[in-house]
């Protein structure tokens, strides 16, 4: 399976590399190209915008800073749903980042609204 994955820190790094680990393709982005470009070696590819994962995967997974940076990667200007919606191929967004249930809700809510 091919995956995309937004935010390769501390708790993103391990994760992206057990995907890997597991014959999975991963194409990885964060706002900080090094710490994704860290993960070359290990197989991952990277891309320079959370839009492009749209375009390459179903499955996205996002483990960023905070609600703000999950809004940002979400449905900020080079986010995962900006852009021409019939080259968007994301399905999942699967987010592992520490915010609260709330405003996880209303991503989803607003997930839901774009489509």
């Amino acid at each position: 399976m091919e995956v995309g994955f937004c935010g390769p820190g501390l708790m993103g790094a391990p994760m992206i590399r057990h995907l890997l680990a597991a014959g999975h393709r991963v194409s990885v982005w964060n706002r900080s190209r090094e710490k994704a470009e860290a993960l070359v070696n290990d197989g991952a590819q990277v891309v320079g915008t959370p839009r492009e994962l749209a375009e390459r995967v179903e499955t996205v997974f996002v483990c960023v800073l905070d609600g703000r940076a999950v809004g940002d990667v979400v449905f900020g200007e080079h986010g995962l749903f900006s852009g021409d919606a019939s080259a968007r191929r994301v399905q999942r967004i699967v987010d592992h980042s520490s915010i609260p249930p709330a405003a996880t809700r209303d991503y989803a809510v607003r997930a839901a609204a774009v489509g």
